[in-house]
C-alpha cells in the first residue's frame, strides 16, 4: 500500500484537475466532450478518497507527546494532582477541536459520548528518563479520508503556533469552547510553573512547539483579551471566485471577497458549485474582537446554499440574531 503522503499529494493534484473540469463543463460551448473528462476525474478522484480512508485506517491510532519541564518532579515521574489536573484541560481542548470538525453544529452543541469513544483519547505511557506523557487516540477516517481527530489536532497546533495577527482565524478554527479550553491549559502550565513541549507526526509533517514560560503566557494573555464573540446570519447573493477544499471565496458588489468555511457535510453541494456562478448563500458572521492586539476580524461560516442567482444585482442582507 502507498504511503498517506504519497495519496494526499495524488488526492490534492486531482482534486484540483477535478473542480477545474467541472467549471470547464460549466462554462463550455461542447458540455458534452468536457464532460468526459470530468466524470474521468471525479472517478478517480473518489477511488482516491476510498485509498486514503483504508490507509488511515490501517494507521489506526495517533500518537502525541507533551514533555514536562519543572523542578517540582524528576525524571519520568509527575504527582497524581498535577497529572489529573492536566489530563483534564489537555483532553477537552483537543476533544472540543476535534468535535468541532465533526459535527456540523460542533461549538453550539455538547460533545456526545459516541464522540468521545470514536476518538478514545487516553494516555499510552510515561517515557523513562524524562517526564514525557505519550497520548493515544482513534483517527479512524469517514469515507473521505477524513479524521476528526487529526484535523482537530492541526487546529490545536495551529493555535499554539499563531502569530498575534494570525490567533482570530484560529480561534474561529477550533470554536469558542476549544478556545477557552486551551486559555485554561495555558492557565494550568502557568499555575505550577512547568514548561512543555508538545510534539506530534501526523502522516504528512511533524508538529512541534516549544512551550517555554513566555509562549505559554503569550497564548493565554492573547485568548484572554478575546471578548465574547458576536454571531449574526447574513444573507449573501455573490460571484463564486475561488473553491478549495473546506473554504469558498466570494466576491459580493462592493468588491469585496470573503472567505467563507464550510463544514463536509456540505461537501457535495459545495462541489456541485462552478467558479464565476451568482449564488445566494446564507453565512454564519462571527466577530472576535481584541483591544490588545487591535484586531476586530470576523468570521464565516456557511450554513446553507440557498439557491442559484440570474439577477444582475449582487448585494448583502444582514439578519442579526441577536441585534
Amino acid at each position: 500500500m502507498r504511503s498517506i503522503v504519497e495519496i494526499e499529494k495524488e488526492l490534492k493534484l486531482i482534486s484540483d484537475i477535478d473542480d477545474q473540469n467541472r467549471a470547464n463543463v460549466s462554462a463550455s460551448d461542447r458540455p458534452e466532450v468536457d464532460k468526459v473528462f470530468s466524470v474521468s476525474s471525479a472517478k478517480r478522484r473518489a477511488m482516491l478518497q476510498r485509498e486514503l480512508s483504508n490507509a488511515k485506517s490501517e494507521r489506526s491510532h495517533e500518537l502525541f507527546g507533551l514533555r514536562l519541564h519543572s523542578s517540582q518532579f524528576s525524571p519520568g515521574t509527575i504527582s497524581l494532582r498535577v497529572l489529573s489536573k492536566l489530563a483534564y484541560v489537555l483532553n477537552e481542548a483537543i476533544e472540543q477541536s476535534a468535535w468541532r470538525e465533526w459535527d456540523v453544529n460542533g461549538d453550539r452543541s455538547n460533545v456526545d459520548d459516541g464522540f468521545r469513544r470514536l476518538i478514545n483519547l487516553r494516555l499510552a505511557g510515561i517515557n523513562a528518563g524524562s517526564t514525557e506523557l505519550v497520548f493515544l487516540g482513534n483517527t479512524a477516517p469517514d469515507l473521505t479520508g477524513e479524521s476528526a481527530l487529526e484535523s482537530g489536532l492541526k487546529n490545536f497546533f495551529g493555535v499554539l503556533t499563531s502569530g498575534n495577527n494570525e490567533i482570530p482565524d484560529m480561534v474561529n478554527e477550533i470554536g469558542s469552547k476549544a478556545t477557552m479550553s486551551v486559555m485554561h491549559l495555558m492557565k494550568a502550565f502557568e499555575s505550577e510553573n512547568i514548561g512543555v513541549e508538545f510534539s506530534w507526526s501526523s502522516p504528512e509533517r511533524k508538529y512541534f512547539w516549544d512551550g517555554r514560560p513566555d509562549q505559554i503566557t503569550r497564548i493565554r494573555s492573547l485568548l484572554e483579551e478575546f471578548g465574547e464573540s458576536k454571531t449574526a446570519t447574513i444573507e449573501v447573493i455573490g460571484i463564486v471566485c475561488a473553491l478549495s477544499r473546506k473554504r469558498i471565496q466570494i466576491e459580493t458588489s462592493d468588491g469585496e471577497k470573503i472567505s467563507v468555511r464550510y463544514h463536509r457535510s456540505l461537501a457535495e453541494e459545495v462541489n456541485a458549485l462552478h467558479l464565476d456562478q451568482r449564488c445566494h448563500f446564507q453565512i454564519e458572521e462571527t466577530t472576535y474582537p481584541s483591544d490588545k492586539i487591535g484586531i476586530k476580524r470576523a468570521a464565516f461560516r456557511l450554513v446553507k446554499i440557498v439557491s442559484g442567482q440570474r439577477d444582475q444585482c449582487l448585494s448583502v442582507a444582514r439578519r442579526s440574531s441577536g441585534e
